[in-house]
């Protein structure tokens, strides 16, 4: 029903600048990705470039793999950016991305860090069911008054939490981007 009143909301937007930007960045929330870059192509043609305009477009552009879409997206916004802040901001992703384009094995160190980082994800939510699974034996050991089951509920529990641990670490290790100096200066 929500989309169905943002469709509603964007058909009688009469070209009002503010909502249209609103109704783009909700659009892409909601995964509805096409019909965001839709909304905010409206509005550039509408009242030409903004600076929410053109990092929505960046980011759709990104979600369909497209980095030299993503490159002139962020080169935009970042010339009409308002502050300084934000001019950082886009001036930083547009060089990131300009780094993952122009460079292969950048891009490849970047695609792996990315891939270790979902699998340390991943870890992390199946050490929280294995702990979850623990309290079973646990609570039919003290239940019961059996020191097996009790035993293996506390081992599940702890070696869970030591995994969680672990992969919280390394989650936050790899969280940041590689710096592309690093790469640069290799070669």
């Amino acid at each position: 029903r929500s989309l169905a009143a943002m469709r509603l909301a964007e058909r009688h937007a009469m070209g009002d600048a503010d909502l249209l930007t609103r109704l783009g960045e909700a659009y892409f929330h909601f995964g509805e990705w096409s019909r965001a870059g839709g909304v905010f192509q409206k509005l550039v043609g509408l009242h030409g470039e903004s600076f929410l305009a053109a990092r929505g477009m960046a980011e759709i552009a990104l979600r369909e793999g497209k980095l030299a879409h993503v490159v002139h997206n962020f080169s935009a916004a970042n010339r009409l950016a308002s502050t300084s802040a934000l001019r950082r901001y886009t001036n930083t992703e547009a060089e990131y991305f300009t780094n993952l384009n122009n460079d292969e094995e950048y891009m490849e160190m970047e695609v792996g860090r990315v891939n270790l980082l979902q699998s340390l994800e991943n870890g992390r939510k199946t050490a929280v069911r294995v702990g979850m699974l623990g309290t079973i034996p646990l609570g039919m050991g003290l239940g019961l008054t059996d020191d097996l089951l009790t035993n293996i509920g506390w081992a599940m529990m702890a070696a869970a939490a030591l995994f969680w641990t672990l992969f919280t670490a390394g989650t936050r290790f790899f969280a940041s981007r590689i710096p592309y100096n690093i790469v640069a200066d290799d070669r």
